[in-house]
């Protein structure tokens, strides 16, 4: 009987499995043990062979088309392993060698949240460009056990997980001892996360689109839980319990804490580090971060571009991507991730860079912006402008004098306001969308400045210190930087939230008294664009944006859902000693 390719595909991944296997553990993976073959399993009912409702990890491998080893390189060979951990878990890994799987190479390594059979960075041809690569399952989110163990939002376990996987990799007779990390998005957060473990063996770091630490980057903003990247940590398995709100951090949320240890920690950090994102993906920040605190070392490099985590939309005029109206300014190139892995050294002089695109008016051919800058140095050198609200919804820099200016809304838990466009997802949904619908609500605050007379380039850290009381123990607030056009588009640049509970610092929430006035200071991260002549900068204040932030229930303590949910009378004080402002880092016009 003629077999099919497909057959004869099975028969050599089988012959293959025989002789390049390394020896199984005790108990072999299975739907039973192992969290990515039960999702497996459930997708693709066929793997399992004889039937017996339990999906093994030879039926996986023998199910499995090719695809992966096809991509990799025809002239290679592949193996399961298995690497251990301090703690006497072991994580499972596919391994791809060039040839016959004899000789050492450096290894590209991806450290794999969305399973070790998932495709998106496996090396195209990497058998033929003399690369081993190594694809591992992360821990696993279910009954992990682990000395830093507490929940994923912490991600701190990765600090030891990485460090023993490259060592472990680094100890392989296959291995030359030159480990790089490629991946993107949840492919690339362990990977981002274990660069501050400074590994000798660990020579650059190749991610994309991504962000190590996903307490701060991923699940919360100021405290408040993130909606879209919340619901991605929970989608992977992780224990995040019931549904009860406000959902708050199970362990001490300090965001000064992180920046602080990787500070320490980038004093001699020896690893390449690359990164590629753009001002609308929400992991945009931890690549900052990161180029801040490794700058000195002339071995990080960072591009952000005008999208979010993949395309972009919500644009003026319909557009579909930014114009380039500037000149796009050139950097040195560093070596690439390959060609470091290779041997390459840095060029003589070459400076860490930070390459980004200055967003300017779209609209406009002749306006300045909407082209690339470089710097070596972030944040760049900037001029903090105050912008004070105003209880007529004015926006100036003129500090108000009144005695007790302010302006109150009801807000409803029962009826949010929607998020529109900005920050909060991965698709193509996230843009710099028009926020106009909002003005149809009641319980939406504006402040605008009149129409610029010359053009405000914004480049840095985006801060609002806001002054609030509220009738409710606790509840939300949510401010949105806008660029509003001469036509009324309003652009949203920046969002952010925070919890009125946070208002004596992230170590001691506290509820709120009926009457008093309290600051809460927010962080809307950092952004690049130049608001051109003739727009006016406009401040958004409410208290939801209900994809992007949990919709907060107005209670100190956490309860079940919002049926009972009272409506909360929240006031914003602009008065002489209350003073409401927003910061914004003013850069000269390039």
């Amino acid at each position: 009987m003629k077999k099919t390719r497909k057959q004869i595909a099975i028969v050599l991944a089988s012959m293959a499995w025989s002789l390049y296997a390394e020896p199984a553990a005790e108990k072999e993976r299975s739907s039973e043990n192992d969290h990515t073959l039960k999702a497996f399993l459930a997708k693709h009912a066929a793997a399992d062979t004889d039937g017996d409702g339990i999906l093994t990890e030879t039926e996986h491998l023998l199910y499995l088309p090719k695809p992966s080893l096809n991509k990799y390189g025809t002239n290679s060979v592949h193996r399961h392993v298995e690497i251990p951990m301090r703690d006497g878990q072991t994580l499972a890994a596919e391994l791809y060698l060039p040839g016959n799987g004899e000789g050492t190479w450096p290894v590209l390594l991806t450290r794999g949240e969305y399973s070790r059979w998932h495709e998106w960075d496996i090396p195209k041809d990497g058998a033929e460009q003399g690369f081993a690569y190594i694809i591992h399952d992360t821990r696993e989110w279910e009954g992990g056990k682990h000395s830093n163990w507490t929940e994923k939002e912490s991600s701190e376990n990765e600090l030891e997980d990485g460090h023993d996987v490259v060592e472990w990799i680094a100890s392989q007779p296959w291995c030359n001892g030159r480990i790089g990390t490629v991946g993107g998005s949840g492919h690339g957060y362990a990977s981002d996360m274990m660069l501050w473990s400074n590994i000798p063996h660990y020579t650059v770091n190749g991610t994309r689109n991504t962000a190590g630490n996903v307490k701060r980057y991923w699940a919360f903003h100021n405290g408040v839980r993130r909606g879209t990247s919340y619901n991605w940590i929970a989608s992977r398995g992780a224990p995040v319990g019931a549904a009860r709100v406000p959902t708050l951090p199970k362990t001490p949320y300090d965001p000064d804490a992180w920046l602080e240890f990787i500070q320490e920690r980038g004093k001699n950090m020896q690893t390449w580090y690359f990164n590629n994102t753009g001002w609308f993906d929400p992991m945009s920040e931890g690549a900052l971060d990161n180029f801040a605190a490794l700058q000195h070392t002339g071995k990080a490099h960072v591009t952000i571009e005008a999208r979010c985590h993949g395309g972009i939309r919500g644009l003026p005029g319909g557009l579909r991507a930014f114009p380039t109206h500037g000149k796009n300014a050139v950097a040195d190139k560093p070596p690439t991730t390959l060609e470091i892995l290779k041997g390459a050294d840095a060029p003589d002089g070459l400076r860490s860079t930070l390459t980004y695109f200055l967003m300017g008016d779209v609209l406009d051919p002749s306006a300045p912006g909407n082209h690339t800058m470089t710097t070596h140095e972030w944040p760049v050198p900037h001029e903090q402008v105050a912008f004070y609200l105003h209880a007529n919804g004015s926006l100036s820099d003129d500090q108000p004098d009144g005695a007790d200016e302010s302006l109150s809304y009801d807000y409803d838990p029962k009826d949010p306001a929607p998020t529109i466009g900005g920050h909060h997802d991965w698709g193509t949904v996230s843009g710099p969308e028009d926020q106009r619908p909002l003005r149809e609500r009641e319980d939406v605050l504006y402040f605008m400045t009149d129409p610029l007379e010359e053009p405000f380039t914004i480049t840095g850290k985006i801060g609002m210190k806001l002054f609030f009381s509220s009738d409710a123990r606790d509840t939300a607030f949510v401010v949105k930087l806008v660029d509003i056009y001469p036509d009324g588009y309003e652009f949203i640049v920046r969002e952010s939230a925070g919890m009125a509970r946070y208002h004596s610092g992230y170590d001691t929430p506290s509820p709120v008294e009926d009457g008093k006035v309290y600051e809460l200071d927010l962080d809307l991260w950092s952004t690049a664009i130049v608001v051109n002549k003739g727009h006016r900068i406009g401040l958004i204040v409410t208290s939801s944006s209900e994809k992007s932030y949990e919709v907060h229930p107005n209670t100190f303590k956490p309860i079940a859902g919002y049926s009972t949910a009272p409506v909360a009378r929240n006031t914003i004080h602009s008065s002489a000693t209350h003073s409401s402002v927003l910061l914004l880092p003013k850069v000269p016009l390039p």
